[in-house]
């Protein structure tokens, strides 16, 4: 008897495996988000960067053609501009490296960090394309009006019409945008629904909003994304991305996060870096440098001497 592999059998989707959809944010959490959790952002203003990380998630899901629910007051900012994949070629793609650089006033020094996700449903992706024709079969939608207080009811509305079978185990991802003040009934439903059925929730609000603590309790992982005009120190970066909160199992964390900001770069790509002081050139002329440096010295003597 001849047993041949069969390479056209797909592998099966871990029940428990969630993702956020962005290689650096899942490899920073060590891929650790489940099904069943919820992902809270707090998102910058005037900037819009957070919404990069969204489209990110919703690319991503799309092309492992995963339903995506979506509650918002304008629902067509997702589903009309479905990110392309990327091609970038690599020598290897799901390889992501994050430069650590150190730099000093006057000096700058360089040591090269690699994040590596090898999760083959992390998916490079193009943010500056858009898929021309999406399948909108692949999105179950909501547009919220600001007197509906029901978006927990939605929400499970949304993931019934998403299950193919009663044994649908298949990755759902929830975006809630834009909807603000939830009551405390309508989270703790909310975390119901989500606890029990294979989604991972990704809610967006308010930056420093008034129910932080509520929310704080409410999610499992907690995330901030700051602008930061003006900043001389950090001027490499468009923003940053704080980790507030990482989940936990009773007293263990579900991730080991190796520091807490990660600076943000955009291009075709939202990318995390490890954060770093911009060296700042020193345009003084060494007539300028050489006067400072006798004022140093003469202040620290009490007494002239000739």
């Amino acid at each position: 008897m001849n047993f041949k592999r069969n390479e056209n059998k797909k592998s099966q989707e871990d029940p428990y495996k969630g993702l956020f959809g962005h290689n650096e944010l899942d490899a920073i959490f060590c891929n650790s988000i489940l099904k069943g959790q919820i992902v809270v952002i707090e998102k910058d203003y005037p900037t819009t960067l957070y919404k990069w990380l969204i489209r990110n998630s919703i690319g991503n899901s799309y092309h492992n053609k995963q339903t995506t629910l979506i509650i918002d007051r304008y629902v067509e900012q997702w589903t009309k501009y479905v990110p392309m994949k990327s091609n970038i070629q690599e020598s290897n793609q799901n390889e992501k490296q994050v430069e650590n650089k150190i730099a000093w006033r006057y000096q700058s020094n360089t040591v090269n960090q690699k994040l590596k996700n090898n999760d083959s449903y992390l998916i490079q992706q193009d943010l500056t394309k858009h898929e021309k024709n999406p399948d909108l079969s692949l999105f179950k939608t909501y547009e919220w009006q600001e007197d509906d207080l029901n978006v927990d009811a939605k929400a499970k509305q949304l993931y019934k019409k998403s299950l193919k079978s009663s044994t649908d185990s298949q990755l759902k991802k929830l975006i809630i945008n834009d909807v603000d003040n939830l009551d405390s009934q309508t989270l703790f439903n909310l975390k119901q629904l989500v606890r029990s059925s294979f989604i991972v929730c990704i809610m967006v609000v308010q930056n420093k909003c008034v129910q932080r603590n509520t929310l704080l309790a409410f999610a499992d992982f907690y995330l901030t994304v700051d602008q930061i005009f003006g900043n001389q120190l950090f001027s490499d970066f468009q923003g940053l991305l704080n980790i507030i909160k990482v989940g936990h199992f009773g007293s263990y964390s579900q991730a080991q996060i190796e520091q807490e900001k990660w600076g943000i770069k955009t291009k075709r790509q939202l990318v995390l870096e490890m954060l770093y002081e911009t060296a700042v050139q020193d345009d003084s002329s060494d007539e300028d440098k050489q006067r400072l440096a006798c004022g140093a010295n003469l202040k620290d003597k009490q007494v002239l001497e000739f």
